[in-house]
């Protein structure tokens, strides 16, 4: 049955919560219990799954969800289902063959056999992702989305955790995530329902193949625009222990963008029937409304983070780590603007213009490469952040501008100027508290009161909004 966004983007964002907490308990417990060397070769071995991801779990699914938003057909199940196995078989043999390769640049010829089992792994996760990102998401089947979303990052924290403890250590978190893609995609089976009344149409494969490779190709990009750094860590530094302390910078500060994934699912869909239907008053009301919440809700958070840098790293991942203190919190920054830039990137899907996606984002892929080699050797991890810091900004600034220049929308200034100036607040407010340890979290918790207290105090939030409080958007 199909669910409203409101309530759609509410599940979804509370599964997503649990795989934020789960992708956070892998990192420490692995980061912890293995030492930061292996912990670094962890970080590399997931920057390539994350880049595989993107490929396979992000764009094509997309693809298939804008077209059975707008209409379901038998031809369009059948062509991306083959579409999709023999996209993943295309990849899997890809890392199994170029697996020394990879190990060569990288520096690590131990890598090689767990290079090839992430080959292994592609099959079962991007048919996982075909279900979930691309059937569920397109016939606004979110309570079972969230449920499949709920299961994989559960089941694959108390499987890898069990391998290791076993002795398998880097391998045994990644045959746990092989064992949890395969009974979930199990899951997903019964689990769509398709109409009865599904109608054939010609032109699927054109269709699919227009909109996902520019999709696929841009999505691929924009997560080596947050995660292809590591590799380019331990590639030019060729240091475990640097790749180590990075991955943890890296980690924690992916959660401004962890925390919004649930933003973009539900507003394809939204944006992309609301726009066919030619309702552009409705597409600038969600243009708007997604914007002004996640400004909300991310940019306190990032305040919060970046002023107490050294106390969460120490918390988290151990005394061992809050060297990465400087980093982490330009990543933080980073990682806000990015999340405003996946946003807006989404938009632009949705009105059907995927190749301007993928162009914007290979552009900036290509200045951060140039700006990698050219910072690192002389900044080390530093020079790193700022190749992030200054390529999401700019990206965010291109894809913002465009936009506007589409809809004359974007973020009202009254709203936005509240919301920096109740950040900014918060910011200073954590930064002179200087509560250490554990006690940062009453920081946290004086805070998060100060920053609503000067919201409403600037009416910036009403007493409608806070009857809207269990709900992320408000679309209709």
């Amino acid at each position: 049955m199909k669910q409203s966004v409101s309530s759609g983007a509410m599940s979804l964002m509370a599964s997503e919560g649990v795989f934020i907490l789960s992708n956070y308990l892998l990192h420490i417990g692995i980061a912890r219990y293995l030492g930061i060397e292996a912990y670094g070769i962890f970080g590399v071995l997931m920057s390539l799954y994350l880049l595989n991801r993107s490929f396979l779990n992000t764009g094509f699914p997309r693809a298939v969800s804008k077209f059975m938003a707008e209409k379901q057909s038998v031809s369009l199940i059948r062509t991306s289902l083959i579409l999709q196995i023999i996209i993943a078989l295309f990849f899997a043999f890809g890392y199994i063959l170029f697996a020394p390769t990879i190990a060569t640049w990288l520096h690590n010829p131990t890598l090689i056999s767990d290079i090839r089992f992430l080959g292994i792994m592609v099959i079962p996760l991007a048919l996982m992702a075909l279900y979930t990102g691309g059937y569920m998401n397109g016939l606004s089947q979110y309570q079972e989305q969230a449920f499949v979303k709920f299961a994989f990052p559960v089941l694959r924290v108390v499987l890898a955790a069990l391998f290791i403890i076993l002795g398998m250590n880097i391998f045994g978190a990644l045959l746990g995530m092989f064992i949890a893609s395969v009974i979930c995609l199990l899951f997903c089976f019964p689990l769509v329902k398709f109409s009865k009344q599904n109608t054939t149409e010609s032109g699927t494969l054109f269709k699919l193949l227009s909109f996902a490779i520019p999709a696929t190709i841009g999505a691929l990009a924009l997560t080596s625009l947050r995660n292809i750094n590591v590799l380019f860590v331990q590639s030019i530094l060729k240091d475990n222990l640097q790749t180590g302390l990075f991955t943890a910078a890296l980690t924690l500060s992916n959660i401004p963008y962890l925390i919004i994934t649930a933003f973009p699912l539900a507003l394809l869909p939204a944006i992309s029937s609301s726009y066919a239907a030619k309702d552009i008053e409705r597409t600038k009301n969600y243009i708007i409304k997604s914007l002004r919440y996640l400004l909300l809700l991310l940019l306190p958070i990032t305040a919060l983070l970046s002023a107490t840098a050294t106390d969460v790293l120490h918390i988290f991942y151990g005394a061992s780590y809050t060297g990465a203190g400087p980093v982490f919190v330009l990543l933080m920054i980073s990682a806000t603007f990015l999340a405003l830039f996946v946003t807006l990137s989404t938009v632009i899907d949705g009105i059907g213009k995927p190749m301007l996606v993928m162009s914007i984002t290979l552009f900036f892929i290509f200045l951060m490469i140039l700006l990698n080699f050219y910072f690192i050797p002389l900044y080390g991890l530093m020079g790193v952040a700022f190749s992030s810091f200054i390529t999401s900004f700019l990206a965010f600034c291109i894809v913002g501008s465009y936009v506007y220049y589409k809809f004359k929308v974007l973020l009202k200034m009254r709203s936005t100027i509240n919301i920096v100036f109740a950040s900014v607040i918060v910011f200073l407010l954590a930064y002179v508290l200087g509560f250490h340890s554990l006690y940062v979290f009453v920081t946290y918790f004086i805070c998060g009161i100060v920053y609503l207290s000067c919201l409403f105090i600037l009416r910036e939030i009403t007493p409608e909004d806070a009857q809207r409080a269990r709900k992320v958007f408000k679309f209709h």
